[in-house]
């Protein structure tokens, strides 16, 4: 099954660059983690409360069936095709001090799926974040293969989509997740801002033929997790 995994993980990537995806390479490897930090993590949500969901909106509702951390997770289905929605503004605002905002999303389906993060800060409305470019904006940067797929969203340099300035992390007001119409759910679990090393306590289990992506604000970077 690793084998099988690493295969289709080594395709779907190669697939990407042959469309001329929206990814970019550099010159110099990305160096993912630097001097070691104090472990400092704050939990949003890791969806094992029926009551947490009225702090999201979206076609939501809690589930057994996969997990990444806990008992449930959060299962995001819209029936008849329907583009696929989950946003909240009942979230920390300060993210400073923070290395990245980790979060796991399972595609039960064969087929590589994509989907975009947006984040909104205090500095901009909605009509000035859409109209004008002002929040973050990773339009297909959810890079999703069958199983479960572990983002690690790096906080360091993010930029707002007309690139005029950072985002203002100290006034974070907004996430949200859009994923295109499909015929199958996807389940959402463990968001959380991490600082550090993570213990096990908060940690998600990774099986390491699962797929890791890392989100370096224009950059994508998907690996086997193991």
């Amino acid at each position: 099954e690793f084998v099988m995994k690493k295969k289709f993980l080594l395709i779907s990537i190669n697939l990407m660059i042959t469309l001329q995806y929206n990814l970019h390479a550099q010159s110099s490897p990305v160096v993912f983690h630097k001097e070691p930090k104090e472990e400092k993590v704050l939990v949003f949500d890791d969806f094992e409360d029926q009551s947490t969901l009225k702090n999201w909106n979206g076609s939501i509702s809690l589930s057994d069936e996969f997990p990444s951390h806990g008992k449930t997770s959060l299962k995001l289905f819209s029936p008849g095709w329907q583009p696929l929605l989950l946003e909240s503004e009942k979230i920390p605002k300060d993210w400073k001090g923070f290395d990245c905002l980790k979060f796991d999303i399972y595609n039960p389906s064969s087929i590589l799926q994509f989907g975009t993060i947006q984040i909104f800060d205090d500095l901009a409305i909605d009509n000035e974040a859409e109209i004008n470019g002002q929040s973050y904006l990773g339009s297909g940067k959810l890079f999703m293969t069958k199983g479960w797929n572990h983002f690690e969203f790096l906080l360091d340099h993010v930029m707002v989509e007309e690139g005029n300035r950072a985002l203002a992390l100290d006034k974070i007001r907004k996430l949200r997740f859009t994923f295109s119409p499909v015929n199958h759910p996807f389940f959402i679990d463990n968001i959380r801002l991490t600082a550090g090393k993570e213990s096990n306590h908060t940690a998600s289990f990774i099986n390491p033929a699962s797929c890791r992506v890392v989100i370096d604000n224009r950059y994508v970077y998907p690996t086997l997790a193991g």
